[in-house]
């Protein structure tokens, strides 16, 4: 099966939506960056320290930049149309070039929760990494508590493969949390 991972990093694609403009993360975005992963309702769901300081955070995105030049991360920023408020992200990382496989996530103030933003900007990309790029599968893994991205995932077709015991260390929460992984195979 042919497929163009690289092409999403050569062609740097942003997208439009009805009410979203999906435009490639760069080096001016630490702020936004920094309010998402400060934001108490998103990080209880987040693998990320709820207690880092800004030099960490800084470093973190620091990372984010560094495996985006190295082609295993690639995030879009996600933005109101209407007032040009940049209000979430989405990425894809876990990237298996040799399957055709990656990973995607999702991250959304809370204040734009339940009213089908993220619905709008997961659709564009799924169309996109199926259509363009010719992706055999999507997976994706999160919180098992996280009830909003589950259903967010099933709503697409993405099926339940696995409960992941205690997976991932979540450090506000001091423990491994269990976390639900999802596929989606591309229909041929």
């Amino acid at each position: 099966m042919l497929q163009k991972i690289d092409k999403i990093f050569e062609d740097i694609k942003s997208f439009e939506t009805q009410r979203l403009l999906l435009i490639p993360t760069t080096k001016d975005d630490f702020e936004f960056f920094r309010t998402m992963f400060t934001n108490k309702n998103i990080m209880e769901f987040s693998r990320l320290s709820h207690k880092k300081s800004v030099v960490d955070l800084k470093t973190d995105f620091e990372r984010i930049l560094s495996l985006k030049e190295r082609k295993f991360l690639f995030v879009w920023k996600v933005i109101l149309k209407e007032n040009n408020k940049l209000i979430g992200r989405i990425n894809i990382g876990s990237i298996v070039r040799k399957s055709s496989r990656l990973d995607l996530g999702f991250v959304l103030l809370p204040e734009f929760w339940s009213i089908g933003i993220m619905s709008e900007a997961v659709n564009e990309i799924i169309k996109y990494l199926f259509n363009d790029i010719n992706i055999h599968k999507i997976t994706a893994t999160t919180n098992n508590k996280n009830i909003r991205s589950k259903k967010l995932l099933e709503k697409f077709g993405f099926n339940l493969e696995g409960i992941l015991k205690e997976h991932t260390y979540y450090a506000k929460q001091n423990r491994y949390i269990d976390e639900a992984s999802y596929g989606l195979l591309k229909k041929t």
